[in-house]
């Protein structure tokens, strides 16, 4: 990725992703409020996919989540968070044509429905290998992520048609 023509975009946003991913409430908030963090580089994947394809590809997407995977420690099995990125990539460069004539709210739609899918896939392997409780919250991050979308999508849109075309 040449650094002029926008290459350092998908990597700086993934940073910013995996910041806001360990970042923490400060005092003791109830558990619930945990559910309601947007997965934001599941959003990222999902952007980038449809803004710039050549760009992200499901190796790319695997690498990253090894990295998501390191930074949340043993809570995750690790591969599982590349999983979820990986099968985002896919799901969205399969229906990227279509995706690309979505507006905003559709897209979020879509997503949300991805990431409930990733939510629920990493929530049953996390059950049978580390033996931890299924979360009646659990679709309240899919729907964070989907809220948070059209803001990330209107803010990213300007530097990708400068320089990532």
């Amino acid at each position: 990725m040449n650094p002029t023509q926008g290459g350092w975009l998908i990597p700086l946003s993934l940073l910013v992703a995996m910041a806001l991913s360990i970042a923490r409430l400060p005092g003791a908030p109830p558990e619930w409020v945990g559910w309601l963090r947007p997965d934001w580089a599941l959003a990222l994947f999902f952007y980038w996919t449809l803004a710039t394809p050549g760009r992200t590809g499901m190796i790319s997407a695997w690498l990253a989540g090894f990295l998501f995977d390191a930074l949340h420690g043993g809570s995750y099995p690790f591969g599982l968070h590349g999983a979820g990125f990986a099968f985002t990539v896919f799901a969205t460069s399969a229906l990227r044509v279509r995706l690309q004539m979505y507006n905003l709210l559709q897209q979020a739609g879509v997503l949300a429905g991805l990431a409930l899918a990733v939510h629920l896939f990493q929530a049953l392997v996390r059950f049978v290998a580390l033996d931890v409780e299924f979360s009646g919250f659990l679709p309240l991050s899919a729907l964070a992520t989907m809220l948070v979308y059209p803001l990330l999508a209107t803010v990213l849109r300007s530097p990708v048609e400068r320089f990532a075309r």
